[in-house]
């Protein structure tokens, strides 16, 4: 099974990559690559940290998620002879890696709180559904009409494409925080997931660990499993507690202060 990498969309057209290893960068190449890509004049400046974080993971097993950092504006990439073109990451930078691996985007939901990043008619004129949720950062756990209307986007999604496979990317800033929340709870509330298993598995597929503890501790202590099972939609290929690599890898860690332990996938 094929899944989403960060591979530039023409090499992995042509020669498709080997399993990504997922490994710790230092904090030197990171303050490096911000000094190249942050102090050119009259440049846009890109969202904090966004450089620092692959544009996108793997989609999940046994769901139809994807998580992915917001894509940008051409304009962020006009100008930037030095910048890397595989850190090129806009709308069709997502679609061709997609494409690529055999995938199909169906739906995008942005959490983002502003609509400075991209045009949302990026999407909808490849033939992809976009759903804007306004989502503040660091308080995504109490504001309960989102985490409705996340839980009413997706299950209305799947019920319509039960069979076509589609993906739903789901984007924050990072692709991290608020998205890791808002599909762990999904997975939990929704689908009766394990919390333990939602968060590995994210997690994993994302490349990262969620790194604001109290989206952790509120997936733990707020969500009843199961709470919202009515809008559970079953679909070919899907799992609950989705089987996950059995071997160790080592999540990426962008912000020093997060302390990461080696991650162990559950059995």
């Amino acid at each position: 099974q094929q899944t989403l990498t960060t591979a530039h969309p023409i090499q992995q057209a042509n020669h498709p990559p080997p399993r990504v290893t997922i490994y710790q960068s230092s904090s030197e190449q990171r303050k490096a690559k911000r000094r190249l890509y942050h102090t050119i004049p009259n440049q846009r400046k890109f969202p904090d940290r966004w450089i620092d974080y692959d544009p996108v993971g793997k989609d999940m097993p046994g769901t139809r998620f994807v998580a992915f950092k917001t894509p940008l504006r051409h304009n962020y990439f006009l100008n930037r002879n030095e910048f890397d073109v595989q850190n090129i990451f806009e709308t069709k930078s997502l679609n061709d890696m997609a494409n690529a691996a055999g995938k199909q985007i169906g739906l995008v939901i942005d959490l983002t709180a502003t609509q400075k990043y991209y045009d949302p008619h990026e999407w909808t004129r490849i033939g992809i559904k976009y759903e804007k949720i306004w989502c503040m950062g660091h308080h995504i756990n109490i504001q309960m009409e989102n985490i409705e209307k996340f839980y009413n986007t997706v299950s209305d999604f799947l019920s319509k494409h039960i069979h076509t496979g589609e993906l739903i990317g789901v984007h924050c800033t990072h692709g991290l925080n608020r998205t890791g929340y808002m599909i762990c709870r999904y997975l939990i509330e929704v689908d009766s997931w394990d919390v333990d298993s939602a968060i590995e598995q994210f997690e994993y597929c994302r490349g990262y660990k969620i790194e604001r503890k109290k989206y952790i501790d509120s997936l733990r202590n707020d969500c009843i499993k199961g709470k919202h099972a009515t809008l559970s939609v079953e679909y070919p290929g899907k799992r609950i507690n989705g089987i996950l690599d059995k071997r160790l890898a080592q999540l990426k860690n962008v912000l020093p202060c997060i302390d990461l332990n080696e991650f162990v996938a559950a059995s």
